[in-house]
């Protein structure tokens, strides 16, 4: 049986398009997946090292912004650092109960999620 890649072709069918046609707003838009895929995986991966390893690669794409972005990458940055400052009782809390929201961890990365794509909306309707 063949293993179809799903990601690559959602990836060449809905994002590809819109980031050839974007000339401007191409790196915010690459710099913005880049975060909300990061994020994704974090969540997935929250009870383990990896998922931190993603949130630790988030906070330092998170460090610097591009003009104009500063406002929202800064709270995505806050987010993100205090869910990595509970790191040892949120993988605590998840290896007793899996589907818990510690110290409303998952609630804090959705946020930060939520923020990625709506600026990846917005970036790619404004031409």
């Amino acid at each position: 049986m063949a293993k179809v890649n799903v990601y690559k072709t959602f990836f060449e069918k809905k994002i590809l398009p819109i980031m050839r046609e974007e000339g401007k707003n191409r790196e915010k838009l690459i710099y913005y997946l880049k975060l909300y895929t990061h994020l994704i995986t974090a969540i997935e991966e929250l009870g383990s090292r990896r998922g931190f390893d993603r949130l630790k690669i988030v906070s330092q794409l998170t460090r610097e912004s591009h003009p104009g972005e500063t406002h929202y990458i800064k709270y995505i940055h806050s987010l993100v650092r205090s869910v990595f400052s509970h790191k040892r009782r949120i993988k605590n809390i998840l290896n007793k109960d899996p589907a818990a929201d510690p110290l409303h961890a998952k609630t804090q990365l959705l946020t930060a999620q939520n923020i990625c794509m709506l600026r990846i909306l917005k970036l790619s309707s404004s031409a």
